[in-house]
């Protein structure tokens, strides 16, 4: 029974891999590799952020101050403007602009 039950674990670990990397593919994280996530990971890892706060960066790839803002707790107390600024230049120099259904396929407001 033992490695009955090992072998339905790992089926059920396969496709709940599959899924999530199905649920990523339609997300800007489709378009990130590893090696950008590890920089920008290094580029603010002395800032004091949570694991949560830098996933919640890395999913919505802030451009504005706002933004950053809005995503990390208590930013005004935690971070510096100089820190929010190079939170921003991170995501300029590490991720790719997203893009917009509309523009990906030629439907845009013309």
């Amino acid at each position: 029974q033992p490695s009955s039950l090992a072998a339905r674990s790992a089926r059920e670990l396969q496709d709940l891999r599959a899924t999530v990397v199905k649920c990523l593919q339609s997300t800007v994280a489709a378009t990130q590799s590893a090696e950008s996530v590890r920089e920008f990971h290094q580029r603010v890892k002395g800032m004091g952020l949570t694991p949560f706060e830098i996933l919640h960066l890395l999913n919505h790839r802030p451009t504005e101050e706002v933004h950053v803002f809005l995503m990390v707790d208590c930013c005004g107390e935690r971070l510096t403007e100089g820190q929010v600024h190079e939170i921003l230049q991170a995501v300029r120099d590490l991720f790719p602009a997203p893009t917009t259904h509309a523009t990906e396929d030629g439907n845009g407001d013309d």
